[in-house]
């Protein structure tokens, strides 16, 4: 028998497993379950190598790729051989999965526990004012899968406040915890001889504003060309992720745009794994997170803020969805989709190193004192304690 059995579709990719690793650190015998292979912009990915430190690693072939209706062929088969006292699934609980593993949980006196990242409320007034009939439909099967698990999930991890207020408006009252999804305050830090090796490299010789993350349109990163282009006799340039590592037509978009706003010529590419992107964001200056809201979707969570923030960046995001709530006191927020609020604070940060410096400094702060593994761990360590009691000796 083992503690504690993690259901996730992230923990495919090595760098997602550190939180179970440092569970495992605390005393707890956990294992980790992820999907065969996942189709990602039409592509298999098969799971990383187990690395040194991980825990004990299973795959299964998935179902689908559908997040409500998928499960995993044989999962039963491996619950019966582990028995584990707690499954932790990363994903909502209004689910095929979580229905089926809860009613296995409920025979084997086991406890269910679901990480979300729903922030969308599943008010039938709400929904249609988010998107008409598809709303209404998305979320009258989102209730009803809803009420299937309901009575046996036993908690509910969310990643922001709405999260908390979504899933208490559902019915999981005294059962919602909120918890940081945390970054790895070892590789994000303030590292000034990264700064300047990487600058040399990339010819970063003038204030630099950088953009991290996916090329996707509810991202914004128009918004941010846009607003460059309205302070074009500024002195800056742009770090931009290389646009080779993503296939669609906004990542086309975004290309015609520099072109036509005339900011290529400004523009510093780079290509990076996850455990070298601290280096670049050590590079930048002012790193910007402008995230827009659509009607099926508003910002989550947006690991790139406090991952910048903990570099010691100044950071400006926009009040989609969670940004505001991670920003705190310690970075800029403006309005969603509002290019020239956007330029001002731009052009504001550009002249004053010594305000780019202040924000650094409480962002670096915020972020390793509320936002990092250490937080969630720390939160996750002492549910879990709750729920099911110490962990058992190894």
């Amino acid at each position: 028998m083992i503690d504690v059995l993690v259901i996730s579709h992230a923990c495919v990719t090595a760098i997602n497993r550190l939180p179970y690793r440092r569970l495992a650190d605390n005393g707890w015998n956990v294992e980790i379950l992820v999907p065969s292979s996942l189709d990602v912009g039409g592509k298999k990915q098969q799971p990383d190598s187990r690395n040194s430190g991980d825990p004990p690693l299973h795959s299964l072939n998935a179902t689908s790729s559908n997040p409500r209706t998928y499960t995993l062929e044989k999962l039963i088969g491996l619950l019966e051989r582990r028995q584990p006292r707690l499954i932790l699934i990363d994903g909502d609980p209004a689910s095929r999965l979580a229905w089926e593993i809860g009613r296995w949980a409920q025979g084997r006196d086991a406890t269910l526990v679901c990480l979300s990242c729903d922030n969308l409320s599943r008010r039938l007034k709400a929904a249609w004012k988010r998107s008409g009939v598809k709303g209404l439909v998305s979320t009258a099967v989102i209730r009803s899968l809803s009420f299937l698990t309901n009575a046996s999930v036993g908690h509910v991890l969310v990643i922001s406040s709405d999260g908390q207020k979504v899933f208490e408006e559902m019915g999981y009252d005294g059962r919602v915890t909120k918890i940081p999804l945390g970054f790895d305050p070892e590789l994000f830090v303030p590292n000034p001889d990264e700064r300047e090796s990487v600058r040399q490299i990339l010819g970063l010789d003038q204030p630099t504003i950088a953009y991290f993350g996916r090329m996707t349109e509810e991202k914004g990163v128009h918004i941010l060309l846009k607003a460059l282009a309205r302070i074009e006799h500024e002195e800056w340039q742009l770090l931009l992720d290389e646009f080779s590592s993503y296939a669609n037509d906004y990542q086309d978009y975004l290309k015609s745009l520099l072109d036509k706003l005339g900011l290529k010529e400004r523009t510093v590419f780079f290509d990076a794994s996850h455990e070298e992107m601290p280096a670049y964001m050590n590079a930048a200056d002012i790193v910007v997170v402008p995230s827009v809201t659509r009607p099926f979707w508003k910002e989550q969570y947006g690991r790139i803020a406090p991952e910048a923030m903990a570099c010691g960046r100044a950071v400006v995001v926009s009040d989609s969805g969670t940004l505001p709530e991670l920003a705190g006191d310690a970075a800029v927020v403006f309005p969603e989709g509002d290019v020239d609020r956007l330029a001002e604070v731009l052009k504001h940060l550009l002249a004053s190193p010594e305000e780019r410096n202040r924000w650094g400094e409480a962002a670096t702060r915020r972020a390793h004192e509320h936002l990092s593994v250490n937080q969630q761990v720390d939160i996750m360590d002492r549910l879990f304690r709750n729920l099911i009691g110490e962990p058992r000796a190894a």
